[in-house]
C-alpha cells in the first residue's frame, strides 16, 4: 500500500468525504481540518490521487498531496496506533 498525506488551506468536508468514498473510511485518517492521511493499494503517485479527486469536479480549495515513505514526529497516540495498525 502507498501512503499519502493531503494538506489543505482550509477545512473541507467535501475533500474529507471524497477521500473516504475513494479509499474507504478504514483507509482514511482525518487528523485535523487541514491534514489527512490515506492508504491506497492502487494509486502509486500523488498525481494518481489528484486525478481521482479531480474527476469528481468538486471544489476542495487549495490542497497538496504528498507520497509518504517515512515519517517521524510527535502527535496524539491515536495517529501512531492507526499507522501501526495499517503497517505503515
Amino acid at each position: 500500500m502507498t501512503t499519502f498525506a493531503i494538506t489543505s488551506d482550509k477545512k473541507s468536508d467535501a475533500l474529507n468525504n471524497m477521500l473516504k468514498q475513494l479509499y474507504g473510511e478504514e483507509n482514511t485518517l482525518i487528523i485535523d481540518d487541514h491534514l489527512r492521511i490515506v492508504l491506497s493499494d492502487k494509486d502509486i503517485t500523488a498525481e494518481d490521487v489528484f486525478k481521482k479527486l479531480n474527476e469528481s469536479k468538486e471544489e476542495y480549495g487549495k490542497f497538496v498531496i504528498f507520497s509518504i515513505n517515512s515519517y517521524f514526529g510527535y502527535h496524539t497516540k491515536s495517529i501512531w496506533d492507526w499507522l501501526k495498525a495499517k503497517g505503515v
